[in-house]
C-alpha cells in the first residue's frame, strides 16, 4: 500500500508502477489517458468489491450540481434550455466524454453505439462496463443536515489511520465522541 497525500502524488504513484490496484470513479479514466498516456492498454477495470455475497458493486460519492438560482421565470426558462440543450443531449456528452474524458452521467449515453465503441486507451469493453457500473448504483443518497460535519470528521479519522499509522479502535472512538459532541447524536453501544 502506498499512501499519498495529495492529487499529484496518487498520479505519481500510479505513473511510477508503485500502485498496482487503484479504486476511483470513472472520471479518473480521463486523468489517466491525459497524466499517463504511455501506459496505453496497461490498464484493467473491474466492479468494487460487494461487502456481502451477491451484494452490490456499484458505488457513488460525490458528483456535479446545477443550480438554477435565477427567480426570474424567463431567464429559469432560459438557464433550464441550456442545461437541455448541453448535458441533457447524447450528443454534447459523448462529445465531451471523448474530447475531454468527462464521464457522462445523462444515462442514455451508455446505450448509444458510439459510447459501446471500444476505448482506444483502455480497449474493449471499457466503456461498456463503465456504463453498467453506473447503471446499478443504489438510488439513494444519505445525507442529513449536518452531513459536512460528520465527513469531515470521518475523512480526518480516515486520514490518520492510513497516513499516520495513528491506533484505529482510538480514533473511531475519539471521532465518535467528536460527532456526537458536535451534532448532539448518540454513541451507538
Amino acid at each position: 500500500m502506498v499512501n499519498t497525500v495529495n492529487w499529484d502524488g496518487s498520479i505519481r504513484a500510479n505513473k511510477s508502477g508503485e500502485v498496482a490496484t487503484y479504486m476511483s470513479g470513472a472520471w479518473w479514466a480521463g486523468t489517466i489517458k491525459d497524466q499517463m498516456p504511455e501506459m496505453k492498454g496497461k490498464w484493467g477495470i473491474m466492479p468494487i468489491p460487494a461487502y456481502t455475497k451477491g451484494g452490490v458493486r456499484a458505488s457513488s460519492h460525490g458528483g456535479s450540481t446545477l443550480t438554477i438560482t435565477a427567480s426570474d421565470p424567463v431567464k429559469q426558462a432560459a438557464a433550464w434550455a441550456f442545461v437541455e440543450h448541453s448535458l441533457l443531449n447524447v450528443d454534447n456528452q459523448i462529445l465531451m466524454y471523448k474530447n475531454y474524458g468527462l464521464f457522462p452521467s445523462y444515462l442514455p449515453v451508455y446505450d448509444d453505439p458510439r459510447f459501446q465503441e471500444a476505448d482506444e486507451y483502455f480497449g474493449e469493453g471499457f466503456n461498456q462496463m463503465l456504463g453498467q457500473i453506473t447503471k446499478e448504483i443504489p438510488a439513494a443518497i444519505y445525507t442529513s443536515s449536518d452531513y459536512s460535519e460528520v465527513r469531515n470528521i470521518c475523512v480526518g479519522a480516515y486520514e490518520a489511520i492510513l497516513n499516520n499509522n495513528a491506533d484505529i479502535e482510538k480514533t473511531l472512538q475519539d471521532s465518535a465522541q467528536q460527532i456526537s459532541s458536535a451534532t448532539g447524536r448518540k454513541i451507538a453501544k
